[in-house]
């Protein structure tokens, strides 16, 4: 992926039809942006394994929130990257800090998204944790302190030597972009996460609890321009 990536993780904050309405809102501005001739900015959102499905008939750029490392067989309630990406999902969330899994499980979740040709987006507290998933080689990592997630004030305003503290781990270890999150509101975090080296964002709540979710998602886009 050679664009900025504004990823929408929708977490749980409603059914399947919140998913939808996001996912929508967010094609549309990418639709919007292109149309005015601005810059390219991969919009995409993070859905729960259930709504794959009905987000997929938007059209819109899709990840799954989760997805196990297990192949096909007797593994209940798992979610494989084959179903992933047979229902038109890019990628998947790897190791949130709503939903951390072991260093080992990591590994091998990357491992089996990359034999499907899936994006992996692996979530990491800090630097040390980023610097460590990065010899997996992921898609991206997503740097998140967890202290910071949902709350008002963003990763760019409370901890910016971070961002660029885990730019350079990443970088001493492999050629992996890295996505910020935690707390991001508006087009100004966005700006200094990539003025601080960083290529994209994860964002919840600054979407999900939104009164207008389209203008939300636009006014984050415009913070690449």
């Amino acid at each position: 992926m050679k664009t900025p990536l504004l990823l929408i993780n929708c977490k749980n904050y409603g059914t399947y039809e919140l998913s939808v309405e996001i996912a929508e809102a967010a094609k549309q501005v990418m639709e919007e942006r292109a149309a005015a001739g601005k810059k390219e900015v991969t919009i995409a959102v993070a859905v729960p394994p259930t709504d794959l499905c009905a987000v997929e008939k938007t059209g819109a750029t899709m990840f799954a929130e989760h997805t196990d490392a297990n192949n096909h067989g007797s593994c209940t309630g798992k979610v494989l990257p084959e179903s992933v990406k047979a229902v038109g999902a890019l990628g998947s969330l790897v190791n949130h800090s709503e939903d951390q899994v072991p260093v080992e499980t990591i590994q091998a979740v990357v491992t089996r998204l990359q034999e499907q040709g899936l994006v992996s987006v692996v979530c990491a507290k800090n630097d040390e944790i980023s610097a460590l998933v990065a010899a997996f080689n992921p898609s991206f990592i997503a740097m998140e302190p967890p202290e910071l997630i949902g709350g008002d004030i963003s990763v760019s305003t409370a901890q910016p030597e971070l961002i660029k503290k885990t730019v350079d781990a990443v970088k001493a270890v492999a050629d992996i972009p890295v996505l910020v999150g935690a707390g991001v509101k508006n087009a100004d975090d966005v700006r200094v996460g990539c003025q601080l080296g960083a290529v994209g964002i994860l964002v919840a709540s600054g979407v999900t609890k939104a009164d207008d979710k389209k203008a939300a998602i636009a006014d984050l886009a415009s913070g690449f321009d």
